[in-house]
């Protein structure tokens, strides 16, 4: 393998992660990768490439699902991107009914937002129960 072919790699992969994190901040997560905006903004990635763009967003609730504390949460939250106003509406709704977002009420009212803001409404409603559950034990 030349220098080239490792430069090249190299950039291969900070496209792939690049995109990625455009997925997760502009797609409806409704979408898919192979979704008409995504091909449009990412033409060159192959179908190989853009399953790895999968893996990539995959990782995002991997790192959901393992997280210990709130401030795995707030980290994982700190890299991520949205409209407040939509992610605290999406936040209450999962407050107020069934906590799940595949739930097809919550897929009708918020299909249209991204998979950050998603992301962000679920750590919104944790960090939210958390506040409650404090405030009735000083109670």
């Amino acid at each position: 393998m030349s220098i080239t072919d490792i430069g090249e790699a190299r950039r291969r992969r900070a496209q792939i992660r690049e995109a990625a994190q455009w997925a997760l901040d502009h797609l409806p997560w409704t979408s898919t990768i192979f979704a008409p905006e995504f091909m449009t903004r990412w033409p060159d990635l192959t179908t190989s490439e853009r399953s790895r763009v999968a893996v990539e967003m995959e990782k995002l609730g991997t790192a959901l699902d393992q997280s210990q504390s709130q401030f795995d949460l707030d980290e994982i939250g700190a890299r991520l991107s949205g409209d407040p106003e939509l992610v605290s509406r999406a936040a209450e709704w999962l407050l107020g009914n069934v906590p799940d977002v595949a739930h097809p009420e919550f897929v009708r009212l918020f299909g249209y937002i991204t998979r950050s803001e998603i992301v962000l409404a679920i750590i919104e409603r944790g960090r939210r129960l958390q506040t409650e559950e404090a405030r009735h034990r000083g109670q």
